[in-house]
C-alpha cells in the first residue's frame, strides 16, 4: 500500500503501523473449512522532489491549482497517484525571481516648445528592445533621446533578456499650450 493508505481484509485496517497479521474467515473453503490468511503488507513511501528555479520577475507557476509568484515562492505539493507506483508524488518548490528592471522615466507635463530627454536605464541585458509606438531616435537601442513633442505622446519600452524574460515600463509626456 502507499503511504497513508489503509488496506482492510476482513475488516481489519492494514496500513504503516500494522502491516502483518492474519485473519481467520470463518466456512470460507471449498467443504466448508475455515481459511486462515496470513498477511504482510509493504508500505511505498511516496516519492520525493524539490523543484529550485529561477524565474523572470512577473512569471507565475501553477501546480494543482495553487499560483506560486513573487509572492508566493515556496510550498509542499501532494500530486495524487502521479508516481510510477500509483502512489501520491510528493513535490517541494523553491523558486527565486531574477531581479530584473526597466525605466523610462515619470510621466511629466511640459509647456509646448520644451524639450524632454528619454534616457531608458536597464537592469538587465537586452536581447531585444521595442519601443511603441516608435522610439524616440532612430534607433531602438538609443539610451538617451530628446525630444520636442508639439502634442501629448507616450512610450512604452519592452525588454527582452538573454534568457527571455520580459519587462517593460512606459511614460508619458503631457504638453500643454499653456504657459
Amino acid at each position: 500500500v502507499c503511504e497513508g493508505d489503509t488496506l482492510f481484509i476482513n475488516g481489519t485496517a492494514y496500513h504503516a503501523n500494522y502491516t502483518s497479521g492474519e485473519e481467520l474467515i470463518p466456512n470460507a473453503g471449498i467443504a466448508g473449512c475455515d481459511s486462515l490468511i496470513r498477511i504482510t503488507v509493504t508500505v511505498i513511501a511516496p516519492p520525493f522532489s524539490i523543484i529550485t528555479d529561477t524565474l523572470c520577475p512577473n512569471d507565475v507557476l501553477t501546480i494543482n491549482g495553487h499560483r506560486y509568484d513573487r509572492d508566493n515562492r515556496s510550498g509542499l505539493e501532494i500530486l495524487p497517484g502521479a508516481s510510477s507506483t500509483g502512489c501520491d508524488s510528493l513535490v517541494y518548490l523553491s523558486l527565486s525571481f531574477r531581479a530584473l528592471w526597466v525605466y523610462i522615466g515619470e510621466d511629466r507635463d511640459i509647456i509646448l516648445g520644451d524639450t524632454v530627454c528619454v534616457t531608458p536605464q536597464l537592469g538587465l541585458v537586452p536581447q531585444n528592445l521595442t519601443w511603441y509606438p516608435y522610439p524616440p531616435c532612430p534607433d531602438s537601442f538609443c539610451l538617451s533621446n530628446c525630444i520636442q513633442p508639439f502634442d501629448n505622446i507616450s512610450f512604452s519600452l519592452t525588454a527582452t533578456d538573454t534568457s527571455g524574460c520580459v519587462i517593460s515600463d512606459d511614460v508619458t509626456i503631457t504638453v500643454s499650450n499653456e504657459n
